[in-house]
């Protein structure tokens, strides 16, 4: 009784910022993949693209306006009017840039993203082959809540293959609308 101990609960930094936690998200999306190749069809439409394919992965935030993500991706090329049918499955990492300054003290905001995909795809009648694609695009990230993201974006891949086959042997491109969901 004659010992008197002092002792704190809480002691406050109120000088240093908050940073921000890190926090890896799952991502599950959908998108149409519209072919930009040698072989042109009504499947080549920007928007209605019928070439529909899906991706999943995981997506870290680096800073407030930087995202990292490892994105798996799965999806089928073909065109009504020819015999073009193409299964794409690649693996990548898509980095995405929100520019926050533009819509301040809202849950909207826009974003650039660029990346690097390893493809592997089988076109008819042709081995499996592989390739690299580089994505380059832009959307808009809206945030649902605290946990869940949900961006809706437009990506220009350029293939360093000639996925469709034909006898110019160009590289083929692809026009991808893609929306996705980030839960964290």
């Amino acid at each position: 009784m004659f010992v008197s101990v002092h002792s704190y609960s809480q002691k406050g930094y109120y000088d240093i910022e908050e940073t921000m936690p890190f926090q890896p998200m799952f991502t599950l999306g959908s998108g149409f993949y519209s072919f930009q190749g040698d072989v042109q069809g009504p499947k080549s439409n920007v928007i209605g693209g019928g070439n529909i394919g899906f991706n999943a992965g995981i997506r870290l935030n680096m800073s407030e306006d930087f995202d990292v993500s490892l994105i798996f991706s799965s999806f089928s090329l073909s065109e009504d009017n020819s015999e073009f049918k193409s299964r794409v499955n690649g693996v990548g990492l898509q980095c995405d840039y929100t520019i926050s300054s533009v819509m301040k003290n809202t849950r909207l905001s826009p974003f650039l993203s660029f990346g690097l995909e390893r493809i592997n795809f089988k076109t008819e009648r042709e081995p499996m082959e592989s390739s690299f694609m580089i994505p380059v695009g832009l959307g808009i990230m809206l945030d649902v809540s605290e946990r869940i993201n949900v961006n809706i974006g437009v990506n220009y891949a350029i293939a360093m293959a000639d996925i469709d086959k034909t006898d110019d042997e160009n590289n083929d491109n692809m026009m991808i609308t893609d929306f996705t969901i980030h839960y964290d």
